[in-house]
């Protein structure tokens, strides 16, 4: 890739993070509607570490998801990885429902990836995500996804 190598050669001198090839690949995508079904579909994806938001709680997690507290409500939205380093997403479907999609990594895939670490709010560690890139005639590089790829605990 051109544009790639042309990157790795300016990357230094900007500090920018490292760029590869690749882009994401959807293995699995999931509709539910009723909110109890939310946290056993997530429980059957098996997540090792993520992210949680439920109606009135949230929190991170690194050794397999809490056990939750039904004051919390139901759960909202979450972000995981699983033991085999699938990327799991829950996301509220724009129309009724939510989606628990995932995602593996596809290092060969037709677009550019890259790593960025966000603070994890209350603790010494971040979250770490993989952004992909893809090439628009009109814009140029545009991020088109980000998926969780870790927790680091500092």
């Amino acid at each position: 890739m051109e544009t790639l190598n042309a990157y790795r050669q300016f990357r230094e001198s900007a500090k920018l993070p490292q760029m590869e090839q690749g882009a994401p690949k959807q293995e699995s995508a999931l509709t539910l509607t009723d909110p109890d079904e939310i946290w056993a579909a997530l429980q059957n994806a098996k997540p090792r570490q993520g992210w949680l938001q439920f109606q009135s709680h949230q929190q991170y997690f690194t050794d397999g998801p809490p056990a939750p507290e039904p004051h919390w409500g139901y759960l909202l939205a979450a972000e995981a990885v699983t033991s085999q380093g699938h990327s799991l997403s829950l996301r509220q479907n724009p129309g009724q429902g939510w989606i628990l999609a995932t995602h593996s990594h596809d290092e060969h895939g037709n677009g550019l990836c890259d790593e960025v670490r966000h603070r994890l709010h209350g603790a010494n560690g971040c979250l770490v995500y993989r952004r992909y890139w893809r090439r628009d005639a009109e814009r140029g590089y545009v991020q088109v996804h980000a998926c969780l790829i870790d927790i680091t605990e500092e």
